[in-house]
This record gives C-alpha cells, structure tokens and sequence, in this order.
C-alpha cells in the first residue's frame, strides 16, 4: 500500500510480439485505517504451561468494520529475555520446551499484544497480562534405605510444575541447614544411591526440596527424630544409621 508501480504492457499472438506500451505509473491506495486495541488479557498457568487469551478485535480505531485482519501481534518477555510472534489465534500458549528456548530467566511471564492488519498496521497500545508460575509441591514419599556403606533415597514425581532437579542435602543431626556445603546430590530422576564411604556406625538425616525450570523451589521435608538400626528403611525426613559390614 501506497508504493508506485511502474507498468508496460504489450500484446502478443501465436506468431507475433507488439512492442511494449508506454510506461503507466499506478500508485496502490495506502490502508490507514488502523486496527483497534486487544480490549484485555488473562493469563493463566495451566498444564505446566503459561496460556494467554483475549476477545477478538472487529473494528479499525476509527470505528468501522476491520475486513483484513492478519492476526495477533504479541511480544513475551520474562523480564529479561524476550521474543516475538503473529499468530491469528486469539490464544497463546507458552510451553515448558518453548520456556527454555526463548526465556529460562525466572518464573514471570508477560504477554504484550496487539492487533496487526494485512497492510501491518497495529493497534496504538498493547493490551498485556503478567503469569506466575507457582512453586514446586513439596516432595512426597520420601524413603531412605540402608545398605553397605551407602544409603538409597526414593520419592515420588513432583507433578504441578516441570522440574529439573532435586536437590539432597544431608547432616548429623535433625536440625541442620541445608546449603552447597552439605549437598550431595541435585538428579531429575526420583532416586538416588548415596555411596557415603562414611564408617560404621553412624547416623544420617536428609532434607530433599525440588527445583522447577522457572527457578521456583518447593519447601525441604521435614527431619525425623529417632534412628533405626542397619537394615532398616526410614519414612520421609528420618535419620538412619549406616553398617559398614566390611568394617566388622
């Protein structure tokens, strides 16, 4: 819209070309109607996912009919990385996979729109709506089993949100605080073995959290007050003592 073209034309049969035709210069009538603004957004975190939706926009800002309507233009950002996309659904959804290759910076998520027209004129304002993704649940089923030198420590799948590690720490009484210095582990998986190479006998305890791809983290489980005998399995947060039978 509104550049000029030059055009020539000539004619032609089986046998014969005409020459070309004086130049004609057509001008394309410029499209200055401009789309009106996305009315509102909201946001939801639903399905591991950030979805937007808004109602859609019918009209140009000076009130008559919108008829080439593109779609949506909408600009994501959580804060510090952003991306951009047109799409000619009145939805978005930003996925755990999408999350990580556009964002990863950190667990809010806002979604700027605005309408966009054949001719790519948009609407004068963003409408936008900010997400937050929730924090882990804490973890459950939390069991620690004694072995030979070692200590294995199942619990099951944290489901709310995508997450991509837990993290085990470890002390010598039922009160200490986890940091990095008494961390043993961080594994996505919902196991671990912990080879402690420690010598017989002596009593441990473990706090376990996990930590989600928006860098949320859930609270530690909570520590046990008695110790079981070799052999034995604790129930979530219990210290155990570990044999080195090698050692006897």
């Amino acid at each position: 819209p509104g550049i000029k073209y030059a055009l020539q034309i000539r004619s032609k049969n089986e046998d014969q070309v005409s020459e070309w035709s004086p130049i004609f210069y057509v001008i394309a009538p410029r499209d200055d109607t401009i789309p009106s603004n996305v009315t509102s957004v909201t946001g939801t975190f639903v399905n591991k996912s950030f979805k937007f939706t808004w109602p859609a926009v019918v009209t140009n800002t000076d009130l008559s009919t919108i008829s080439d309507l593109q779609g949506y233009f909408v600009l994501v950002t959580d804060g510090t990385n952003r991306f951009t996309d047109i799409t000619k659904n009145r939805y978005f959804t930003i996925n755990p996979a999408l999350y990580q290759s556009m964002l990863g910076s950190g667990p809010e998520v806002t979604l700027y729109v605005k309408a966009i027209d054949s001719s790519g004129n948009r609407s004068p304002q963003y409408a936008s709506a900010t997400v937050t993704a929730p924090d882990p649940d804490d973890v459950t089923g939390f069991v620690s089993s004694p072995g030979v030198g070692s200590i294995s420590l199942t619990w099951n799948s944290v489901t709310n949100v995508d997450i991509s590690w837990y993290d085990i720490f470890t002390g010598t009484t039922a009160d200490f605080t986890p940091d990095t210095s008494n961390q043993i582990a961080a594994t996505p998986a919902t196991s671990f073995v912990w080879n402690s190479g420690l010598a017989d006998p002596v009593t441990q305890y473990f706090k376990i959290r996990a930590r989600s791809i928006y860098g949320t983290y859930s609270g530690f489980t909570s520590d046990g007050d008695t110790t079981i005998g070799a052999g034995s399995s604790s129930s979530t947060g219990v210290p155990i003592t570990i044999r080195d039978e090698g050692s006897v």
